[in-house]
C-alpha cells in the first residue's frame, strides 16, 4: 500500500515595505463594491471591444479576396460576350434580309442590351459594394 504525505509551509511573510504595494496606489481608487463593479464592467467592454476588432477586420479582409478573386471570371465573360453579341447581331441582320423584320430587331435589341449590361454589371456591383460599405462605417 502506498501512502502519500504533504508538509505544507506557509510562506514567510513580506515586512519589508518598499515591496509592498497598496491597492489603492495600483488601482487608482479605493476598493469599494461599486468601484469594483465599475473595474468589471470596464473590463468587460474593453475585452468585447479587442474581441470584435478582428473579426470585423477580418470579415473586411474575406470580402476583398473573394472579390478579388472573382475578377478573372468577371474579365473572361466580358471578354466572350463581345463575340456572342457579334454573332447575335448577324443573325438579327439576316433575320432583318429575309423579311423577319420583328424577331430580327427583338435579336438586335437583346444583343445590345446583354452586351451592355455585361460590361456595366462590375462598375454596378462596385458602387453597391461601396456604399454599403460606407453605410457600414467600414
Amino acid at each position: 500500500m502506498l501512502t502519500l504525505t504533504f508538509n505544507y509551509q506557509k510562506a514567510p511573510k513580506e515586512t519589508s515595505s518598499k515591496n509592498k504595494i497598496e491597492w489603492n496606489e495600483f488601482f487608482g481608487k479605493k476598493l469599494t463594491p461599486a468601484a469594483i463593479k465599475e473595474m468589471i464592467a470596464e473590463t468587460m467592454v474593453a475585452g468585447l471591444l479587442l474581441a470584435s476588432a478582428p473579426k470585423v477586420a477580418l470579415a473586411g479582409v474575406v470580402a476583398d479576396r473573394i472579390t478579388n478573386s472573382m475578377w478573372p471570371l468577371i474579365d473572361l465573360v466580358q471578354g466572350l460576350v463581345y463575340p456572342v453579341a457579334f454573332f447575335m447581331l448577324v443573325y438579327a441582320g439576316l433575320l432583318v434580309m429575309i423579311g423577319q423584320r420583328s424577331k430580327g430587331m427583338t435579336a438586335a435589341k437583346s444583343a445590345a442590351i446583354g452586351f451592355i449590361l455585361v460590361q456595366f454589371v462590375p462598375g454596378i456591383m462596385a458602387a453597391l459594394s461601396s456604399a454599403g460599405s460606407a453605410m457600414v462605417g467600414k
